[in-house]
């Protein structure tokens, strides 16, 4: 006769439980192992090592998902704008339960309001999240295993998380996907220019005006490790930096040595992206995303 004994072995993915057979009569764990009777392991057909598993990567994805709306107020249209250009994740979680190795699946609904992520389950099949795992109907019974946006961070056991709520409504369309990652594109460009701004200003402090080239922020001081690169550009340049006003004379400055430049006439400063558009406006059409995620006009950061 055989018997089951079950006990903790720590937490891995959020939770596991161990299971190991063992003849009756025999110790369990090392007692097993010192007397020469240890027993046999394998993980029960029951094991819930994959459905923590799931429900583990499901949360973690969530927190990506959330990240992603306090960024964006709004939730990313694709499971894959979460990991570029802004690593929420570093790639989204495969499904333990997928035959072919697929990734957990990711609906936005509601307009980019809501959201569904799920596991297959069990039993192996894509319910579109509607019919959720309940496992005291079964260690392999029907249903997906679900996460949604307001779920409890823990549902009771055999109780469906799905709130009352309307049927997932379709995929994001390619246009869609594309319009989002034109937004993501957009708010990485605005976030480098503030960053630019805030070393031209340093730089401006030292040297009295600001420098000829963004080069100048990252030697001989560096105010930048290095200068950002513009994520419209075809040809992958840096944004396009243009200051305003006259030079240092070269004749001055070198008089005065390397250490301690000539003060600069350079007063002002524009820099900008090339935009959605990827076309170089010269600054002269700033860019609207009322007027499109595409439409025309440079991303533009004025200074002083």
């Amino acid at each position: 006769m055989r018997v089951v004994v079950t006990w903790n072995t720590g937490k891995i993915a959020g939770e596991l439980k161990g299971e190991k057979e063992y003849e009756l009569g025999s110790s369990p764990a090392p007692q097993a192992a010192a007397s020469g009777s240890r027993g046999k392991a394998r993980r029960t057909p029951g094991s819930s090592y994959p459905v923590a598993r799931a429900k583990a990567d499901l949360r973690m994805m969530s927190v990506a998902v959330e990240a992603y709306h306090v960024d964006y107020n709004c939730y990313p249209p694709a499971s894959f704008q979460l990991t570029t250009p802004i690593a929420y994740l570093t790639q989204v979680p495969s499904d333990p339960f997928s035959p072919a190795g697929d990734r957990l699946l990711y609906q936005a609904q509601g307009g980019g309001n809501s959201w569904l992520a799920y596991s297959v389950g069990p039993d192996r099949k894509d319910d579109k999240g509607q019919i959720v795992f309940d496992p005291t109907n079964g260690a392999a019974s029907t249903g997906d295993i679900v996460r949604y946006k307001g779920m409890p961070a823990e549902p009771d056991e055999g109780q469906s998380p799905l709130p009352a709520q309307e049927p997932p409504q379709e995929p994001a369309t390619f246009e869609q996907g594309i319009a989002g990652q034109v937004r993501e594109y957009a708010a990485r460009a605005q976030s480098d220019l503030r960053t630019l701004s805030v070393a031209l200003s340093a730089y401006a402090l030292d040297c009295n005006g600001y420098p000829p080239a963004l080069y100048n922020l990252t030697t001989p001081v560096r105010y930048l490790t290095h200068v950002p690169q513009d994520a419209f550009s075809p040809a992958k340049g840096t944004y396009v930096y243009v200051p305003s006003g006259e030079k240092a004379d070269a004749k001055q400055s070198a008089k005065r040595g390397a250490e301690k430049p000539a003060p600069s006439r350079l007063r002002g400063w524009l820099a900008f992206s090339l935009g959605p558009d990827q076309k170089d406006d010269h600054g002269a059409i700033e860019y609207d995303v009322t007027n499109g995620a595409v439409s025309p006009g440079d991303i533009i950061q004025r200074g002083p």
